[in-house]
């Protein structure tokens, strides 16, 4: 797929921007006991069209801020922290999906967003939690990890399928909604009356 680079300038960056802010919180407050939300895929999407950094790191920083209105507190701010940074992590494959837009490099890109999401969020509750939850030994961050398990399963899910529902919806726009190409005009040539 060719490279679509949307600037700030632009009113259409920033109704992708508010469509993708939108996404993201509808599907986060609609299922964020399992993790199966469209942060991961919004946030790759922005990073791949956005010509400026900043704009793509809004779009999670937007969605997380404005989600989290409705939804319970994080027990720590350790445990906070690492969910903002791991949903910034997808702008970590900027540079991948913005030189090319492929099957492979969008599958690619997600399940290594979910794989960090798992690690780091995980190490962060067992860092808050040992001696409380977990024990304090690499058998209670086995324990940890072994817990979350159900977790990274539908959050692998809901990642792979709102990527597929989000970068393939672009794709059909881009082959179905694009303009006609203009062809050249035909040179005047004048009309033969036939008596």
């Amino acid at each position: 797929m060719e490279r679509v680079e949307l600037q700030p300038r632009q009113s259409t960056a920033w109704l992708v921007m508010a469509a993708l802010v939108t996404l993201g919180v509808v599907g986060r407050l609609w299922q964020p006991e399992w993790n199966v939300t469209p942060l991961a895929a919004v946030t790759l999407f922005a990073g791949a069209v956005f010509s400026r950094a900043w704009m793509a790191a809004l779009v999670p920083v937007a969605v997380l801020a404005i989600s989290n209105l409705w939804l319970r507190d994080y027990t720590s701010r350790a445990e906070m922290l690492s969910v903002y940074a791991c949903f910034l992590a997808p702008l970590l494959f900027r540079g991948l999906l913005r030189e090319r837009i492929t099957v492979f490099r969008v599958a690619l890109s997600t399940v290594s967003c979910t794989l960090i999401f798992y690690v780091v969020t995980n190490f962060a509750v067992w860092m808050v939690r040992r001696g409380l939850a977990y024990d304090d030994s690499l058998s209670g961050l086995r324990d940890c990890y072994v817990a979350a398990l159900p977790f990274l399963r539908w959050m692998l899910q809901g990642d792979l399928f709102y990527a597929a529902l989000v970068f393939g919806s672009f794709a059909l726009c881009r082959k179905y909604m694009t303009l006609p190409r203009l062809s050249r005009p035909r040179e005047y040539q004048p009309v033969k009356l036939v008596k």
